[in-house]
């Protein structure tokens, strides 16, 4: 919770650092005007109230257009997002008005929220000060700074960018935001791990069953894999091995004495006991194949043992991340258990434990007790043993041809019979992939396309507010090309000072909050990623050159005499 609410607020952040940047600049520009206006007479409330009605009638067109733009994108990202979901209909973007009347009640808030600082300085500045004004208000340095080398052009550089100290910290705030975005969603892209994603839905190539199985609705015999299916698959050019998984619906009384059973499972629902007081119990039969493939958390799988009779698998339940709860786990290696099947009892040693795998070995919904048997002893003691899934693997480069061979059986041959293949997991969990990177790319060239805007303003509020104090130094000797450079210092102490900020809270960032967010999610393993920031560094380093150089263009059109008598 707290590592999404950090991810929340570095967002909200974001964007009221873009507003109040965006009102500042506009204040700075139009600071002269403010002055006149309070040599007639205007007072500081009544600047803050042309400030707010400016504010009001920019987001009376402003605020429309968001919101129509929000729900377009939206539902163009929408097919994206449900595509890689199990919602398959019935989703879209809404147009509940509810929705519309809070985001622009949020943004018309973030607005006047931005507009507080900007305001102040509009409503306190004098019409004296407004003449040399240079970003600073009410604040007059008089200190002497004595240096031997002070004229160099990279330090004045340098202490330009220190008179207004919030200014230049909002615009590399700015631009190091969205490269920590940036960073953040190549983070998460890279951190998706394939091989969790597919250990926890497939263990073999294919799975096939009912497609009652396949929704969570085996309950009866009739939900059964045919055998003819089963042997069309076997009967296919590229075929390897295989192993059926039988389950205890036609089982009648499968219990076991369990004498520490809780009234209330793991997953929170009350236990159901038989009369004699015994658990109720899932109990699968499982082929070489599948039986091989259990995942084994405690004891050592013996499979020739366990086709003696005496032996049995005990399955343990897990939370999504693997983690077995251990509330549910009653027995030790050895330990011989009771069960009653179809009126029998039978008596057995525990082998070892397993991780219960929810698409992979079980009935796909909550469960009791879960145990496993090998299938030669599972059909000696059910009396109509139902055939659940069939799992097989292929000869390599034959799964394109099964796919399409199982594809067409169910579609043409046996319609109520389904699949699931390793390659519909590859398919589903790339498309998972590709969505996050589609919108996290979308949010990543909107935060540092305001990024970059906020460094151009700043870089041009910076000139027109020293235009006169750049014709004076023109005016003392300093050429054009000294000017030019002097501006490009400036540049590269912007992105100097951004490649120090989103590196050290970047990686801060990466290893604290998303490492938080990603901790819980089971397909992701967390990998410190810092080369997107690396690549991006000689795009902001060019950018920082080419940006007041073309500012420099821009002032050089008009002359030192004009700029001078700008303050007459």
């Amino acid at each position: 919770i707290l590592a999404m609410l950090a991810a929340s607020v570095l967002i909200i952040f974001t964007g009221y650092l873009i507003i109040y940047n965006i009102f500042q600049i506009s204040v700075i520009r139009d600071i002269r005007y403010y002055g006149l206006l309070k040599t007639i007479g205007t007072t500081s409330r009544q600047i803050k109230q042309i400030l707010h009605k400016q504010a009001l009638m920019l987001s009376t067109f402003g605020i429309p257009i968001g919101l129509i733009l929000g729900f377009f994108i939206g539902k163009s990202i929408l097919p994206v997002i449900i595509s890689v979901t199990n919602i398959r209909s019935g989703s879209k973007v809404s147009l509940n008005p509810v929705i519309f009347i809070g985001a622009a009640l949020f943004t018309l808030a973030t607005v006047f929220i931005s507009l507080q600082k900007p305001g102040k300085i509009a409503a306190k500045v004098s019409p004296v000060e407004t003449v040399r004004y240079s970003g600073m208000i009410g604040k007059v340095n008089n200190k002497v700074k004595k240096s031997a080398n002070g004229n160099k052009l990279h330090k004045m550089a340098l202490s330009n960018l220190g008179r207004s100290k919030k200014r230049t910290f909002i615009v590399v705030m700015s631009m190091s935001l969205s490269l920590i975005l940036l960073n953040s969603v190549f983070t998460l892209t890279n951190g998706f791990d394939m091989d969790k994603y597919l250990e926890r839905f497939v263990d073999t190539d294919f799975l096939i069953g009912h497609a009652n199985y396949f929704r969570g609705y085996f309950v009866s015999e009739e939900d059964g894999l045919s055998e003819t299916f089963i042997k069309a698959v076997e009967a296919q050019e590229g075929f390897k091995d295989g192993g059926r998984l039988y389950y205890n619906i036609n089982a009648g009384q499968c219990s076991v004495k369990c004498d520490n059973y809780p009234d209330i499972n793991i997953f929170g629902y009350p236990n159901y006991t038989l009369d004699n007081g015994n658990a109720r119990l899932d109990l699968y039969g499982l082929g070489d194949l599948p039986l091989s493939r259990l995942d084994i958390i405690e004891g050592k799988l013996d499979q020739e043992k366990t086709k003696t009779g005496r032996y049995i698998i005990v399955g343990l339940h897990a939370d999504h991340n693997g983690r077995i709860y251990e509330e549910a786990d009653f027995y030790e290696i050895g330990e011989t258990v009771y069960l009653t099947v179809d009126g029998r009892n039978y008596e057995y040693k525990v082998m070892a434990k397993a991780r219960i795998r929810n698409h992979i070995n079980s009935v796909r919904r909550a469960h009791d007790m879960v145990m496993y048997l090998p299938s030669n002893e599972y059909l000696n003691i059910v009396n109509k043993p139902v055939i659940m899934t069939y799992a097989f693997n292929v000869e390599d480069n034959w799964e394109q041809e099964m796919e399409a061979f199982v594809k067409n059986y169910t579609e043409k041959v046996e319609p109520i019979m389904n699949y699931e293949s390793k390659q519909v997991y590859v398919s589903e969990f790339k498309n998972m992939q590709n969505m996050l990177i589609f919108v996290g790319g979308i949010l990543c060239f909107i935060i540092g396309l305001i990024g970059i805007l906020n460094f151009i303003n700043s870089v041009i509020t910076s000139i027109i507010i020293r235009q006169q104090e750049f014709a004076m130094l023109q005016s003392i000797g300093m050429t054009g090309k000294q000017l030019n450079k002097l501006l490009c210092y400036e540049g590269l102490y912007y992105a100097a000072a951004t490649i120090i900020l989103s590196l050290s809270l970047g990686s801060l960032f990466s290893v604290q909050v998303i490492g938080g967010i990603v901790s819980n999610m089971w397909f992701f393993s967390y990998r410190f990623v810092i080369v997107p920031l690396l690549c991006t560094y000689p795009a902001l380093i060019l950018l920082s050159l080419i940006i007041p150089h073309l500012a420099y263009k821009m002032i050089k059109k008009q002359s030192i005499v004009e700029r001078l008598r700008e303050a007459e």
